[in-house]
């Protein structure tokens, strides 16, 4: 489904567009290691259709495939009828098969060998293939389908997301900043700057206008807490190079705003806050709003 990927494990292959798979349903029935998650695979299932993409691959390509799926002793090839699409408006319109609408291929399809039912993905191995589903227009109905395998593992993880902002809350609430922020420097990445210095401030809107700029007294205490949700192992998994300006912006704007109501604060307390509460509503209510 990753062009990308297919580029780069078979140089040779051809995209010949999509196709789907009737009477088989999507699973995940082995786990990987690899990816301490389980993976995809294909169950025979009457009424039922798999999509994904459809590729001319060369027989040194199909071997490098081989080796990559572990083929013949985890994934087995077979040989299945697919049916590729050839009406791309008639998938944007009607997201029912018509058989019209396609021509059938021979193609190989790789297939779990010892399939474990009922095991669930994890999100770090479904997410490119959510993505795949979205970029290459599968049909909605089918996407809903995906997200759906993902809620599981979603909710363990915004559990404990849920608590690292919790303790981060607490912590700021109580103005326990530790030491180590004394030696903070400022925070700048994805078009947001949090700075204490006037000039710095003036030389980035003169040579970045677009940035968002945060000056205030308490920087070091601002960027410090930043950092900590920007790189937290409970966070950064919902954060991509998208929707981390989205994330990184409505935290920056939250301090601006919060300084313009309270313009003669003293506290760091305040204007973390501020940050803080902008970063869990992104996080477990923008975010989430995907599933």
């Amino acid at each position: 489904m990753n062009q990308d990927q297919m580029r780069d494990r078979c140089p040779d292959s051809k995209l010949l567009g999509k196709a789907v798979l009737p009477d088989h349903k999507l699973a995940f029935t082995r786990f990987s290691s690899t990816w301490n998650s389980a993976v995809a695979d294909i169950l025979v299932f009457p009424g039922n259709s798999v999509w994904g993409m459809l590729y001319e691959i060369s027989q040194e390509d199909l071997e490098k495939l081989d080796r990559k799926e572990g083929h013949p002793m985890i994934y087995q090839r077979k040989r299945l009828t697919v049916n590729r699409l050839v009406n791309e408006m008639f998938l944007a319109e009607d997201p029912l098969l018509d058989h019209k609408e396609f021509e059938p291929f021979e193609a190989e399809v790789y297939e779990v060998v010892r399939k474990e039912l009922g095991l669930m993905p994890k999100l770090n191995y479904l997410r490119p293939m959510l993505d795949a589903a979205f970029y290459n227009g599968f049909p909605a109905n089918y996407q809903r389908m995906l997200h759906e395998f993902g809620h599981d593992d979603y909710h363990q993880k915004l559990g404990k997301t849920l608590d690292f902002f919790i303790s981060m809350e607490d912590l700021t609430k109580n103005n326990k900043f530790p030491a180590e922020v004394k030696k903070q420097k400022e925070w700048g990445g994805a078009n947001l700057v949090i700075t204490g210095s006037k000039v710095r401030k003036e030389q980035l809107n003169r040579d970045y206008p677009h940035d968002l700029v945060v000056l205030t007294k308490h920087w070091r205490e601002l960027s410090w807490l930043l950092e900590k949700i920007y790189n937290n192992e409970h966070v950064i998994w919902q954060i991509d190079a998208d929707n981390k300006y989205h994330l990184l912006s409505e935290m920056g704007q939250a301090t601006i705003d919060h300084m313009l109501k309270y313009s003669n604060e003293t506290s760091p307390v305040g204007i973390c806050l501020s940050l803080l509460h902008a970063g869990y509503r992104v996080v477990t209510s923008d975010f989430y709003k995907e599933y």
